[in-house]
């Protein structure tokens, strides 16, 4: 009995820890419910409303042509409970505007499918008496038909306290997080009208952007909160009757084109929708069981879809292009390019390399096959898609790409702009080589990570793995391994995602043996960590006094990544008994300027700055010890500033600086981005100067004492011997480092190791005999050089999209020869025959453009710029006149 008791009490315990909870999350949309009464939706009755929503985009005041679609629908409301509600769409028809008649509207042929995937799904949401708190979609719900029912809930929604008085609140909704203005216009017997107005250009979480430039939000309190290039207006109106039911409510939204408008004309996309009560019934639907949820913001979303005719799409093009550019460059030539970029993004894998196989054999154009094949070798790096990623990186695995052309393409992934978990798994194979692949690589793991949590990532921990075992087990380096130790120390910096790998960091930071280059590498690795990431080995280095200065100062510069109240403490107590005057003065002008900045990202360690008493103690000569610099400006009133920053660096061991860095970073409507950062560092350029400059140096005393007078005074003859003296015997070789960084990422990294490698073993008698022979020379290059699109929600939910998109094509076609062997020898003579032609072509095209994702309305510009030119000429000198010259 005892047993069975026993038995129940642990069967009972274990139901009541079971999944309670999970099933009244799966039952009901909303998990709490308001007590006030604002709205009187009836549980288990349906109301219906007739929906019609007509956008339009024309250019007002230049013609009169104009596109646009219009969507109408019966919506159906269902009250499950007070806070739990169900919104269906019902006989949806899709309309576009008849092209020979714009005033008028036709049936679109994709309406069919349109419908079906809007009446597919009923979408429950909760409803807090007039705010709409969440949704839950079905898991089959699309991200496009969502927006499109955010849209009509928008509608719906009314966040007031009550319906008596006026009233300004923050509500989310298709548009955005936005600050509404509810006005009571009418209060009359039977109903009350409310009118909503916002300013869209102060809303959140609002702009889609699909653009290579790379940024990190902020928040300050602006009026503007997005790159202004819209003049939006947004004002809406709603009719609530007494017994707190919705009888009617419209929206309308105008967007025009700042850059190419004046006042009210210009180009323009206007939306108007309405919503109106038609009937109730009593009786609901069962309703599906919850799954997920989102919110009422827009949901921007990349459409990937590859299409059954791609191939032949982008065969056709390749033909068209093998037509047209037999001769030199024409006006729509980079739209032959730009056309062959877009049809190659809907190519899957095998698509684009069964094309590639019939432009290796010639079977697509056999007169113009070369430069056929430039221009699809030059598509495939701006194409962006996984599909372009597996092809990148098997050319160049298979070195069919090589050189110069290979560093182009692998920089090409640092600007993905969202790249997907397949393109990390395709790159893999470019980390069995060095150089640049290894940043490529970082860099675009970086992206990724950006808008994908990825702490628990297989294929991100495979990626950092990889890169771990090219440092090897403990950071032993030598000649050999050093500077690829480097590079993957520092594309372990770019990835920003060191934890796994922090105990094979720590070991080339702590390792004293180890090269200077290698241990500032190491720190700098944590530049972009997580402050999770354990940083105890730089701080360990930056406490360390017997350190040498530039690295204690890469230490100080590592930790304060992540500044706390406890490292600003730590910071101050070392910075009172510093003793090193190059650490302490760097650090002070570290500080003051951060106290001092007008970032918007500094401003949390300002106010932990401003409690802590600094002591200044050290000396500031600029000419002698590290320093920080910083100037930086913000006017919160429009949401934009500047900074420049520069850390100039000096070690212990030499009197002249040992590192520079610059950075430039831009602060626009929210997004910080980190436009280019440039820096450098070189070791024994004291012993270099002094070989040309010193005592027993190629230039004597006499000519460099009045020179160099002013430089010296400062500097004590008896500690020079002393440093000598303690460093002589292992006198620096020269050596150093160039880096740059643009938008946060390292795309190029350049070491130099001696005099010798900047000896390219160039011979000129080679060169001038190579000159005198009859060349043929042909060049072409095709480059996407602007591709960026802006996704700005309407209320309707359907996308606004502004994309501009800039192409360029050059070509270069040379044949001659230049003679000069003799040009040195008595009778002088020279030959000089040839022609050159170059061609040029620059298209910049725009579009405003409302996408109904079956089909779009919209309008597009285009400038372009074209020069095509052909220079020919003949010179020659015999015995030391003009021969002939024409």
């Amino acid at each position: 009995m005892e047993h069975t008791f026993i038995l129940l009490l642990a069967f009972t315990a274990g139901i009541l820890a079971g999944p309670i909870t999970d099933i009244n999350s799966r039952e009901t949309c909303s998990t709490t419910c308001t007590d006030s009464t604002k709205f009187g939706y009836q549980p288990g009755t349906t109301y219906e409303y007739d929906y019609d929503v007509d956008t339009t985009t024309l250019i007002q005041g230049a013609s009169e042509g104009k596109s646009g679609i219009r969507m109408t629908a019966k919506v159906q409301v269902e009250v499950l409970s007070k806070c739990d509600l169900v919104l269906k769409v019902r006989n949806v028809q899709l309309h576009e505007r008849n092209a020979e008649s714009p005033e008028n509207f036709i049936l679109s042929a994709m309406s069919g499918k349109f419908s079906q995937q809007l009446e597919e799904n009923s979408l429950r949401f909760s409803f807090q008496d007039g705010r709409i708190e969440s949704l839950c979609p079905a898991d089959s719900e699309t991200p496009w038909v969502l927006n499109i029912k955010r849209g009509i809930l928008s509608m719906i929604q009314n966040t007031m306290e009550n319906l008596q008085a006026d009233q300004k609140v923050s509500e989310a909704d298709v548009t955005g997080t936005c600050d509404a203005d509810y006005t009571v216009s009418e209060n009359g017997w039977y109903s009350v009208t409310i009118k909503k107005h916002k300013n869209l250009l102060g809303c959140t979480e609002r702009h889609g952007y699909q653009t290579a430039l790379q940024g990190t939000p902020y928040r300050v309190p602006s009026e503007i909160q997005s790159l202004p290039i819209m003049k939006s207006s947004h004002d809406c109106q709603q009719e609530i009757s007494k017994s707190g039911i919705l009888k009617g409510s419209s929206c309308t939204e105008q967007h025009v084109f700042r850059p190419f408008s004046r006042d009210s004309s210009g180009a323009m996309t206007e939306s108007r929708q309405t919503l109106k009560y038609s009937n109730e019934r009593t009786g609901v639907s069962t309703a599906k069981s919850v799954t997920r949820k989102a919110d009422m913001n827009f949901e921007h979303h990349v459409d990937t879809a590859s299409s059954t005719k791609a191939r032949k799409n982008i065969e056709k093009q390749l033909v068209n292009i093998c037509a047209q550019t037999k001769g030199d460059v024409r006006p729509e030539t980079p739209r032959l390019f730009s056309d062959l970029v877009h049809i190659m993004r809907s190519a899957d894998s095998q698509t684009l390399n069964d094309v590639y196989t019939n432009v290796q054999s010639g079977a697509l154009c056999s007169d113009n096959n070369q430069k056929v094949r430039k221009f699809f070798l030059d598509a495939v790096p701006m194409t962006g898609t996984p599909a372009s990623v597996t092809m990148l990186t098997k050319m160049i695995t298979d070195n069919e790409v090589t050189g110069i052309e290979a560093d182009m393409w692998m920089t090409t992934l640092a600007f993905i702009p969202s790249p997907s978990k397949d393109m990390i798994r395709e790159v893999m194979p470019l980390l069995k080589k060095n150089g640049k692949a290894l940043l490529a690589v970082s860099s675009l793991v970086n992206t990724y990570c950006k808008k994908t949590r990825c702490e628990n990532d297989l294929d991100i921990a495979n990626v950092i793995s990889a890169l771990e075992d090219k440092i090897g087990y403990g950071c032993y380096v030598d000649n050999n391994n050093k500077e690829n130790i480097v590079l993957t120390l520092r594309a372990l910096g770019n990835s920003g995602h060191t934890s796994s790998a922090t105990a094979t960091v720590n070991s080339c930071i702590s390792r004293k043996d180890n090269p200077m280059e290698v241990r500032i590498a190491a720190i700098e690795a944590f530049r972009r960590a997580s402050c999770d990431n354990d940083r105890t080995e730089a701080l360990k280095v930056f406490n360390d006094k017997e350190e040498d200065a530039e690295l204690r100062i890469a230490a100080y510069l590592a930790i304060m990544q992540c500044p706390s109240k406890s490292i600003i403490t730590t910071v101050r107590n070392a910075l009172e008994k510093e003793e090193v005057n190059q650490v302490g003065s760097f650090i002070w002008s570290h500080l003051t300027n951060l106290m001092e900045s007008s970032s918007p990202f500094k401003q949390d360690i300002i106010s932990i700055l401003n409690s802590e008493y600094l002591k200044k103690e050290f000396d500031m000569d600029k000419r002698k010890y590290s320093r920080n610099y910083e100037g930086s400006f913000f006017l919160e009133k429009i949401n934009t500033g500047a900074s420049i920053e520069s850390n100039l660096i000096w070690s212990s061991k030499s009197f002249i600086p040992r590192s520079l860095m610059a950075n430039l970073t831009v602060d626009l409507f929210g997004k910080s981005v980190n436009i280019l950062e440039i820096g450098g560092r070189v070791e024994g350029l004291e012993y270099f100067l002094e070989s040309y400059f010193g005592p027993n140096g190629y230039f004597t005393e006499k000519d460099v004492k009045e020179a160099t007078t002013q430089i010296v005074k400062g500097i004590d003859e008896k500690k020079m011997k002393k440093i000598d003296s303690q460093f002589g015997t292992g006198m620096d070789q020269l050596r150093g480092a160039l880096y740059m960084r643009i938008f946060g990422n390292e795309l190029s990294y350049n070491s130099f190791d001696g005099l010798a490698s900047f000896s390219s073993g160039f011979n000129v008698l080679e060169m001038l005999i190579s000159m005198s022979k009859n060349h043929d020379y042909t060049f072409t290059q095709n480059i996407m050089f602007m591709d960026t699109s802006m996704i700005i929600p309407t209320s309707a939910g359907f996308p606004l999209n502004l994309t501009i998109n800039g192409t360029a094509t050059i070509d270069m076609k040379a044949s001659g020869k230049v003679d000069l062997r003799k040009l040195g020898t008595s009778p002088r003579s020279l030959l000089i025959s040839g022609l050159i032609q170059p061609s040029t072509a620059v298209e910049i095209s725009s579009m405003m453009s409302v996408d109904a994702f079956v089909t779009k309305s919209g309008l597009k510009m285009v400038s372009t710029v074209h020069s095509s030119t052909l220079l020919q000429g003949h010179v020659e000198l015999r015995d030391g006149t003009i021969f002939n010259a024409t």
